[in-house]
């Protein structure tokens, strides 16, 4: 996992600074990340690397994020 979290901290390091796996499913992952340009917490939603790659994509660590940043960066809450 470590080296897919390695590959999105480069992609997005111009907007985002990705701090953690919050979770997973079968065709995707979710990471607690801060956006720069909204000034707030946001969870970033990416593909998982094996479905990217079955479906064709030249690079399952970019563009899903990036091009649907302004609809699928979503606040974070948290509970102490």
């Amino acid at each position: 996992m470590s080296d897919t979290l390695d590959r999105l901290k480069t992609a997005h390091a111009d907007r985002y600074t990705i701090e953690r796996e919050l979770g997973h499913g079968r065709m995707a992952l979710v990471f607690l990340a801060q956006d720069r340009k909204l000034g707030r917490p946001v969870a970033l939603k990416v593909p998982r690397p094996g479905l990217a790659a079955a479906l064709g994509a030249a690079a399952p660590a970019q563009g899903y994020a990036r091009n649907r940043a302004p609809r699928s960066a979503l606040p974070v809450h948290h509970s102490p």
